[in-house]
């Protein structure tokens, strides 16, 4: 399988047998749907869309992030995955989410193709804030 990130996009494209696949949507489970969206449209500066009233969407470059009501199939905090924004400033993004309550777990790590910084949501569960590095065309903000 040939796996390939595109440039300047949060989101993957597969090539599997000549199929082109992408990332359709990542969805987090969460405790209190109203308490976590108003924490989500505040980090992500955007209005969430509900498209039912246990589902809410929001556009995130070329793919879709999403919150939905926890159950017993899908617990809250989310175990095993993360989301992670890319932003083009990454230390400006989180002296903005700081203003905001965003809880981080450590501080910035370095590495030689990018740096991020795990945040935690009101589930406590983990997201990424995420710069990459040499990205002359980056400049998609959360």
């Amino acid at each position: 399988m040939d796996i390939s990130p595109e440039k300047s996009k949060i989101w993957f494209e597969f090539s599997l047998h000549g199929v082109s696949i992408q990332v359709a949507f990542v969805a987090y489970p969460v405790a209190d749907l109203a308490v976590s969206r108003r924490f989500y449209d505040s980090v992500l500066a955007a209005k969430g869309t509900s498209m039912s009233d246990d589902w809410i969407e929001y556009a995130v470059g070329d793919t879709t992030f999403a919150i939905t009501q926890a159950d017993a199939d899908h617990p809250a905090p989310v175990a095993g995955a993360l989301v992670a924004f890319e932003v083009s400033d990454l230390t400006t993004e989180i002296a903005r989410l700081r203003d905001h309550s965003v809880v981080f777990r450590g501080d910035v790590v370095e590495t030689a193709v990018c740096r991020f910084i795990v945040a935690l949501d009101p589930d406590g569960s983990e997201f990424l804030i995420h710069e990459r590095k040499s990205t002359p065309d980056a400049t998609r903000t959360i």
